[in-house]
């Protein structure tokens, strides 16, 4: 059966859905940080902080790039069998989630209590769904169902933050209460997965086997990916005690704001580039990071602005200490922006190889740093590193996309070109 859109989808089924549910999402993470962090403390907010970052990536390492093949395999051939196969890889993931969880809460977070534990290991255990949903967008998006695809991305934190705000309104926000959140957005996101694919659990199916080798093909870049945005904050507590972790968190919270315009840029480019012709593909790459460095440029002056006030008017004075560590991240934030766009730039030329060694090598960067100065400098050391690996990915990303200093140039009519981009989706080679 093929794969298409919904009849009458209509406007209501444009791509740039996707880029306004990330901003959504974001905008849902701001909203809830400040009570989160109010809530908790410093020392809960980097608790916290390392089981998101265990729960991100999870399913991208049980999953082994199925999600990809997934998505792959349902563009090319009758999308049902692999339906059913991935159905059944789910459940055979619940223990792998189950016993990752186990070592993490272990090695990485050994400070939680009995009751918080035993929750962490119930929503690393709910992992195991979110890679059906992964899947679900896989296919959602070989058959272009943009609306859908945006709205499984917006299910899990929406539950979440709702929990955030009743339980804040009418009792207190606990991790307990935070990992439940998860295993019930989690939940109820595959749930919702399982009704939009429309395949029934009865039918032929595509061999485990097959699957499972198409899947590792995509796994190391996925991995890397994830990983370059969760793993310093997977290693926080354990390198640097959950108070510094929970500094960290919150300097990583206001840096990250830019990128939801990164996240635009990235989508409303990604066609443009895998379409264009070699001798449109110069100009179309310079275009993407040229916008790229417009937002990032004024998103990084705004956030330098605002942080030394701004953060502990929004945290709480308990957060005044990380006013250093944002400061460093959030005028950093120029290359975090850079680097993704650039990185989507590479994924559209189908250069997942180039994407995935630059992703590892910031990494790398960032995570030896953290390991000789979060000890002496906590939560500042850690946010030095972290800027030297955005730094290291972006020079790497430009430098492999032969993208010359002359991008930094920017003009009247880039700046049109950049609002269009980001506002209605228009992708102009500029020069």
């Amino acid at each position: 059966m093929a794969l298409s859109p919904p009849r009458g989808a209509g406007k209501f089924n444009s791509p740039l859905l996707i880029s306004v549910s990330r901003v959504a999402i974001m905008l849902i993470a701001l909203g809830t940080a400040p009570i989160i962090s109010r809530e908790l403390g410093p020392s809960g907010r980097g608790l916290y902080a390392t089981c998101l970052a265990a729960l991100g990536l999870a399913p991208v390492i049980i999953g082994l790039g199925i999600p990809m093949a997934v998505r792959r395999l349902a563009s090319i051939i009758d999308h049902r069998p692999v339906v059913r196969s991935a159905y059944r890889i789910v459940l055979l993931l619940l223990s792998p989630a189950f016993g990752l969880g186990v070592v993490v809460s272990i090695l990485l977070v050994p400070n939680l209590t009995y009751s918080q534990r035993n929750w962490f290991l119930v929503a690393m255990s709910t992992t195991a769904f979110f890679v059906l949903v992964l899947c679900a967008q896989s296919v959602l998006i070989a058959a272009h169902r943009y609306f859908a695809i945006a709205l499984l991305h917006f299910i899990q934190p929406f539950v979440t933050a709702t929990a955030v705000f009743v339980f804040w309104a009418f009792s207190e926000v606990t991790l307990e209460i935070l990992l439940w959140g998860y295993v019930a957005g989690t939940s109820l996101a595959a749930l919702t997965a399982f009704v939009l694919l429309r395949v029934s659990v009865r039918g032929p199916r595509m061999s485990f086997e097959y699957l499972g080798r198409q899947g590792v093909k995509y796994a190391g870049s996925q991995i890397a990916e994830t990983a370059a945005s969760t793993v310093v904050l997977l290693l926080a507590v354990a390198t640097m005690g959950s108070y510094e972790a929970g500094l960290l968190a919150v300097a990583i919270t206001l840096a990250t704001l830019p990128l939801a315009l990164g996240y635009a840029i990235g989508s409303a480019v990604f066609g443009g580039v895998a379409s264009a012709n070699s001798s449109n593909l110069p100009r179309a790459r310079a275009s993407a990071i040229r916008a790229a460095f417009v937002v990032g440029i004024l998103g990084a002056l705004t956030l330098v602005l605002v942080t030394p006030y701004g953060l502990p008017l929004l945290f709480g004075s308990a957060f005044l200490p990380a006013v250093p560590a944002a400061v460093v991240l959030v005028s950093s934030s120029l290359f975090l922006v850079v680097n993704y766009v650039a990185t989507q730039v590479l994924g559209a030329e189908g250069r997942g190889s180039a994407m995935a060694l630059w992703q590892v090598a910031g990494l790398a960067i960032a995570v030896a740093g953290l390991l000789c100065l979060s000890g002496d400098f906590g939560a500042f050391g850690a946010a030095l590193s972290m800027a030297a690996g955005w730094l290291v990915t972006t020079v790497g990303c430009l430098g492999t996309l032969r993208v010359g200093p002359s991008v930094v140039v920017i003009g009247v009519a880039d700046l049109k070109a950049c609002f269009q981009l980001c506002v209605r989706g228009k992708f102009v080679y500029m020069r």
